[in-house]
């Protein structure tokens, strides 16, 4: 049996880490799954065996969830022992929502960066913005064809009781992610950053007949988490890894978020424009906030 070996795009030490789940899933998994997907319908009866790089214990177990759900055979490759031949390196989505065109300041700057005054780049600048719009485009075909492929196989999505706005809760940090553990980038979870006073913040809102229900999703299987998000009204999170499952959410729903990173969350505005989601972001300069400061009350009510 032939096996294709799926790459990871791993550039130096930027990019991120396939073995923290934003990358993993937009960087690797489901960009993976594309692949397989694309190549099942191409060629029915070409049943070639995948091989997934090791991305830890934690994200080793969502690659054998996803193939289980699909029938995929596979293995996760402990070695670097496949053929040069039959790897195939897969796009690397979450850099890609880094520079598409969704984004409505990044609008603004097409029409700025191709303004006549830039008369001696302007071919150059040109051929770029398009190339950007054509990648822009097959990025939210592709990612969306996927979500469909997945909410598909899951089946009956409304199973799942009314979660109403969820808190997202970060997980405590596995010891793989510690600095004496194996991982290539240190530190996960509520080690790097984490909202403080959910009890008190959930509490808060339901006083105010807002459904609210502290959630982390670390503590669940992938398809948990898709039913769980699927039937909320919305997430209110603190900016990290975890807003990968908004992927989840449908159309119109509410994300509030809060970014102490000191710098423009553009990926995060692309993605929710791709899913049609509504994003209101607030600044905070410490890692470790608190819910009780961004009057989230207020806020639901005011752009429900």
């Amino acid at each position: 049996m032939k096996e294709i070996k799926l790459s990871y795009l791993q550039k130096g030490n930027k990019g991120g880490s396939k073995e923290h789940y934003w990358h993993f899933m937009l960087g690797y998994l489901l960009p993976s799954l594309h692949h397989i997907l694309k190549i099942s319908h191409s060629s029915p009866a070409y049943a070639p065996k995948f091989i997934f790089e090791d991305c830890g214990p934690v994200m080793n177990g969502l690659i054998k969830e996803v193939a289980d759900l699909f029938s995929i055979q596979y293995r996760i490759e402990q070695t670097q022992s496949t053929s040069p031949a039959n790897v195939v390196t897969v796009p690397r989505w979450d850099i890609l929502l880094r520079r598409s065109f969704f984004f409505l300041i990044w609008r603004r700057r097409f029409v700025t960066d191709l303004s006549l005054r830039n008369t001696k780049n302007f071919p150059k600048r040109m051929r770029r913005s398009i190339a950007i719009a054509q990648q822009s485009l097959q990025l939210k075909k592709d990612l969306l064809g996927v979500r469909d492929a997945i909410l598909a196989r899951i089946g009956d999505l409304k199973t799942a009781p009314p979660a109403g706005m969820l808190l997202l809760k970060r997980s405590d940090m596995p010891a793989y992610y510690s600095q004496n553990g194996q991982a290539r980038k240190k530190g996960y979870g509520n080690s790097r950053r984490s909202m403080l006073h959910l009890e008190e913040g959930m509490q808060l809102l339901r006083e105010h007949e807002i459904p609210a229900t502290i959630y982390e999703p670390g503590k669940y299987s992938l398809v948990e988490q898709i039913h769980t998000f699927y039937n909320a009204d919305g997430v209110i999170a603190i900016r990290g890894a975890d807003l990968a499952n908004m992927l989840w959410l449908k159309p119109g729903s509410l994300v509030l978020m809060v970014n102490p990173m000191g710098k423009g969350s553009f990926h995060i505005y692309n993605y929710c424009c791709i899913l049609k989601l509504f994003l209101v972001e607030r600044l905070t300069e410490t890692a470790f906030p608190s819910f009780l400061d961004f009057q989230f009350d207020k806020l639901i009510k005011t752009y429900a």
